[in-house]
């Protein structure tokens, strides 16, 4: 992109939080995503269900994004939009029943949603997420997640996105019941991206992963948010480009937190980052039938006992993974 970002004379406070799933949305509230229950018959448009079962709490929990900044919301079409003079959540979900290939439906859904970032000035998109039914089935080039690569590849072309401009990414399987359903988070400001030298950049993943590499940054650094954010993609057990310890959830989620821990500490070095416990959020994405070993291990016991943390039942984008965590490191 060749646009120059508006410059914000005084940078909002974004913070994010785990909170109950009823709590009241306040004016400052950007949005929320919502575990374990449905935004269905009031629809707040600053609300964006997460269709994955929650595994570490029996009563709806959300994680809420409030920007400090009064915020106005609505539809516009498919898309949900909150904004504040700083930030942009948009967000779309699509019918189970769609009948538009999963990579058309992919292109279309960024294309619109980027156009609308651009057109209302907030020209850097910084975290995605994604959340794909069946994203394992498929065979080769005709896995869903591939296809749903394919489409994200061709949406970024078009708007001319570089490989040094990728946001922060997750991509999560959902359940056919399910439409594809996308989340973006944009800001006026430009952000650092930041890449683990553990691991190949998914950008940059040889022909085997697909016709077009997954294009997501490991992680991006808001510094000019008060406090600096961190957000970290959705990271597995995996070295160079190859997955490891297939079979074994919990050497996976060993490996998973070394790579998380290389991010953290790069960012640290990027802008004296220290992570506050009170102010991080860690969400676990289990594939269905690990849950029991994987909650129940002194890594993940040891994470809830010290920061904020979600568990959820969805399936890993490569099916040798059993294991996937993102953060939202403050500090």
């Amino acid at each position: 992109m060749s646009i120059e970002l508006k410059d914000i004379n005084d940078a909002s406070r974004l913070r994010v939080k785990k909170a109950e799933g009823n709590s009241p949305i306040s004016a400052t509230e950007l949005f929320r995503f919502s575990f374990g229950s449905k935004n269905t018959s009031f629809p707040n448009p600053k609300v964006v269900d997460v269709p994955l079962p929650l595994l570490n709490s029996l009563s709806p929990v959300c994680e809420a994004w409030d920007c400090g900044e009064i915020t106005e919301s609505g539809n516009i079409g498919n898309v949900q939009f909150s904004k504040s003079d700083s930030w942009l959540m948009l967000h779309q979900t699509f019918k189970s029943d769609e009948a538009t290939p999963v990579e058309k439906l992919t292109e279309n859904a960024y294309k619109e949603m980027l156009k609308f970032a651009y057109d209302s000035g907030y020209l850097e998109v910084l975290r995605t997420w994604n959340f794909i039914p069946n994203i394992n089935s498929g065979v080769g080039d005709s896995e869903q997640y591939r296809l749903f690569s394919l489409g994200r590849a061709a949406a970024f072309d078009t708007c001319g996105i570089s490989m040094n401009e990728l946001p922060a990414g997750t991509a999560i399987g959902i359940t056919r019941d399910h439409g594809l359903s996308i989340t973006f988070l944009c800001s006026r400001r430009r952000v650092e991206r930041i890449e683990n030298p553990r691991q190949i950049s998914a950008y940059r993943y040889p022909r085997q992963y697909g016709l077009k590499s997954p294009l997501f940054s490991r992680a991006v650094l808001a510094h000019h948010n008060n406090p600096k954010l961190l957000f970290v993609s959705g990271t597995a057990s995996i070295i160079g480009h190859e997955s490891i310890h297939t079979g074994n959830a919990e050497q996976q989620l060993v490996e998973t937190m070394v790579n998380l821990e290389h991010i953290e500490e790069l960012a640290e070095r990027h802008s004296d980052f220290h992570k506050d416990p009170g102010n991080t959020v860690y969400k676990i994405y289990i594939r269905k039938g690990h849950e029991q070993s994987l909650i129940s291990s002194e890594i993940v016991q040891a994470l809830c006992s010290a920061f904020d943390v979600i568990i959820l039942e969805g399936d890993i984008c490569r099916s040798d993974l059993l294991t996937e965590i993102e953060c939202i490191c403050q500090f």
